[in-house]
């Protein structure tokens, strides 16, 4: 939650719960500040694909 709320591109980040706690702990994250190093470590797995085809 809080690498998404460093996106400035992700609006409205979408949280579904079935109970309080995950509320609470999704909140926390603004509290959370990721720096350039962290952000970098957790976007490394990612390979972005080409958008094709109607979807």
């Amino acid at each position: 939650m809080a690498w998404m709320l460093s996106k400035p591109f992700i609006t409205a980040p979408i949280v579904g719960t079935t109970n309080v706690r995950h509320i609470e702990e999704a909140v926390s994250a603004l509290d959370i500040k990721l720096d350039d190093a962290t952000i970098k470590r957790l976007e490394a797995p990612c390979v972005p694909h080409i958008k094709t085809g109607a979807f």
